[in-house]
């Protein structure tokens, strides 16, 4: 899909999940009356009434899967992953949704574009590959979880033209692709990266394309694999394996007002980090937006004294000395100092005296200074030229005025 279609699509799955997170529900009965966009943005204009409880939710799903199937349907086919989404939204029998379903939901490899797919293999793999041995092992063992398709052979995808000399040269290298989930994710990434590389048969002059550089090397994955790379990052989000920060890399940009607002919210408060961050989730994982971040003792006290509270000793205690002046300071409250710390404050909490002290003068200041020779001597005036002109000696030289 295009970009305005995959904001659309997320943007209506995050209409149901925040729903389902304030424990609400429509229980299947809504319309496209109930929804409108703005600004390739879906809103709720009629909000849920009803409690959320299994039967609502399966209702809820079905609405959703029937109103994805009508809207992102041409001639009865789907863009690549959409029908991983529809099996996965049918299949939840739980009551609630969990956190890491909705973090899947939400962040659906469907929603994003072609290029994007492709960027999240490369950073899936570059994760993987910066990990320790047994890490490593673990990643492969609930890769190997994913069920694998019908189509996904490897010497089917040794015979066609995008994966023909991907493998061979692996093979070469003694580095050959099996047929295991963690393996085929590996050739995925390397057909997304090294694709282009084998663009032209070199063997015959002159060189002849067989097959072009454009967006159809990555659509190339699902064609012939299936939906094998959703279902591993499914199996990794379900282990508990922390790829948040990948998949909201990927997500679709939007420089809308509202969403412009909201990314400057962000950046003023203080966030954690990438690998934590979960504002693209539904079940108040944006909620650092609005009321800041988990922050320690120290800016806990920093917030205390702006809003006027006063900071408990324990707050304080933690901070170092000099976080401890500046707080008194501001709380115009006396603090405790370290002996050695405090000989360090003690010329700045002086208060400057309005007269600066004297000087004592010593006997040999009070004494006249005798006055030199060149002093007394008095300035003759300059002499005069027949022109009529002054001559003015200088150290470059004399000159006429």
């Amino acid at each position: 899909m295009e970009k305005k279609g995959c904001r659309i699509l997320s943007s209506l799955l995050k209409c149901f999940t925040k729903t389902f997170a304030k424990g609400k529900s429509w229980a299947g009965q809504f319309t496209l009356e109930y929804f409108k966009v703005v600004n390739e943005h879906v809103k709720v204009l009629i909000i849920a009434r009803l409690n959320l409880d299994s039967y609502n939710l399966k209702a809820d799903l079905r609405g959703l899967v029937r109103l994805i199937r009508s809207t992102f349907s041409l001639n009865t086919k789907y863009p690549p992953y959409l029908e991983n989404l529809i099996v996965f939204l049918e299949s939840r029998i739980s009551p609630l949704l969990l956190r890491n379903e909705i973090l899947y939901i939400e962040t659906h490899i469907s929603c994003i574009e072609s290029i994007d797919r492709g960027m999240l293999l490369v950073l899936l793999r570059k994760k993987y590959k910066s990990l320790r041995q047994h890490e490593q092992l673990r990643w492969e063992q609930i890769m190997m979880e994913a069920v694998m398709p019908k189509n996904a052979d490897l010497k089917r995808l040794s015979k066609l033209a995008v994966f023909k000399d991907i493998i061979a040269k692996a093979e070469s290298l003694g580095k050959g692709y099996q047929n295991r989930q963690h393996s085929l994710f590996g050739l995925m990434r390397d057909e997304f990266t090294h694709g282009v590389e084998h663009r032209f048969d070199k063997s015959v002059k002159p060189w002849k394309e067989k097959f072009k550089d454009d967006d159809g090397i990555e659509l190339m994955i699902p064609a012939h694999l299936d939906d094998l790379a959703a279902r591993i990052i499914w199996c990794l989000v379900r282990n508990s394996i922390d790829i948040t920060a990948e998949l909201l890399a990927c997500q679709v940009r939007c420089y809308c007002p509202h969403c412009r607002e909201k990314t400057s919210d962000m950046t003023k408060a203080t966030g954690p980090k990438p690998s934590d961050s979960k504002e693209a989730t539904g079940l108040g994982l944006s909620s650092c937006a609005k009321g800041g971040t988990d922050s320690g003792p120290s800016q806990q006290a920093e917030s205390s004294i702006k809003k006027g509270n006063p900071v408990s000793h324990a707050a304080a205690s933690k901070k170092g000395p000099s976080q401890q002046a500046e707080s008194s300071m501001k709380e115009r409250t006396p603090v405790s100092f370290p002996v050695p710390f405090a000989s360090l404050f003690k010329p700045a909490l002086k208060p400057p005296s309005s007269v600066p002290p004297q000087k004592p003068q010593s006997s040999e200041a009070n004494k006249p200074k005798p006055q030199s020779s060149k002093a007394n001597k008095p300035k003759s005036p300059p002499p005069e030229d027949d022109g009529g002109f002054q001559i003015v000696k200088s150290k470059k030289g004399t000159r006429r005025r």
